[in-house]
């Protein structure tokens, strides 16, 4: 039998925060667990729970309830999963599985699918690449990175993270160390985006350290790489595409260009074939080559 704490649901809340740093949980998962968690605790004070061992599965319905009216429904799957780690944890950390029923056991949040989102059209990207002053240090590297990003189809923050060493510009490897989950993983660039990724390079006076740099050779942030996407759109005359973007155009045009779903879902990091559908918006287009390639009628033998 596990011994019970006496600590209050916001001190339990930084404790499990602490141990997700101990475990060396990316950066990016501490924070996506403590927003989801600070809004779990402003409903523990609304319904007068000082102790986690009171949030029982109808509190649980209760806070699910509360959360469809402010929050779509990937918001609310973030906060479920946040709260359901901190739960998990909890159980395991002070051992009261016998004494503890989780209510994550016995509450599931409903499966929601996401409308697929467009992806970047590849045409805005050419019309911004185009804008990239050949033979300067911000032009050929936002150049670099357009191609990159959408060649590749890395996270925004994987992008950042990727060193020089990372890169095999012969073979057009790219090691993905820090990916989602603290995973790493191979994915690939093709010839093109190699020859933009060598003039970008040949302007750099360091042949070591972050991939992706200022002109005073520090790390690129994600807000100057969300300016370089502003100002080339602003240049060419698009709409700004988000940064995901460029991943759902990478997903579709490797699937339009027949590659096969499993190769890509372990390309992207993903760790099922259902994890691509948000990724994936097949056009009327789409399914009618398809049918035209594939039609059993027209397959018969004459």
């Amino acid at each position: 039998m596990g011994i019970k704490p006496s600590i209050s649901i916001t001190d339990l809340i930084e404790t499990f925060l602490n141990d997700c740093k101990n475990r060396d949980l990316s950066k990016n998962t501490i924070v996506y667990y403590r927003h989801g968690l600070e809004i779990f605790k402003p409903f523990c004070d609304q319904e007068h729970i000082e102790d986690i061992e009171q949030f029982n599965p109808d509190l649980m319905r209760k806070f699910i309830e509360s959360l469809e009216k402010d929050h779509n429904p990937g918001g609310m799957h973030g906060i479920y999963r946040a709260l359901q780690a901190f739960l998990f944890w909890y159980v395991r950390e002070y051992d009261r599985e016998d004494e503890y029923k989780n209510p994550c056991l016995k509450v599931k949040l409903k499966a929601k699918k996401l409308p697929p989102l467009d992806p970047v059209p590849l045409d805005n990207v050419l019309w911004m690449a185009k804008t990239c002053e050949k033979g300067t240090f911000f032009g050929d590297r936002d150049k670099a990175i357009l191609f990159f990003l959408l060649d590749t189809g890395v996270r925004a923050r994987e992008l950042l993270s990727l060193d020089i060493r990372d890169i095999d510009l012969v073979k057009g490897v790219v090691k993905v160390r820090m990916g989602k989950g603290g995973k790493s993983r191979i994915t690939f660039f093709g010839k093109r985006s190699r020859m933009c990724l060598r003039a970008y390079l040949f302007r750099r006076s360091t042949s070591s350290g972050p991939l992706w740099v200022t002109q005073t050779e520090e790390r690129l942030s994600y807000g100057g790489l969300r300016e370089i996407l502003l100002k080339r759109a602003e240049l060419a005359n698009v709409e700004t595409p988000a940064l995901h973007d460029f991943r759902r155009a990478f997903a579709l045009g490797m699937l339009r260009n027949g590659c096969n779903p499993q190769a890509l879902a372990e390309m992207m990091g993903q760790e099922n074939l259902e994890a691509l559908e948000p990724y994936i918006k097949l056009t009327q287009n789409d399914l009618g080559e398809a049918h035209h390639r594939s039609s059993p009628v027209d397959h018969l033998g004459h």
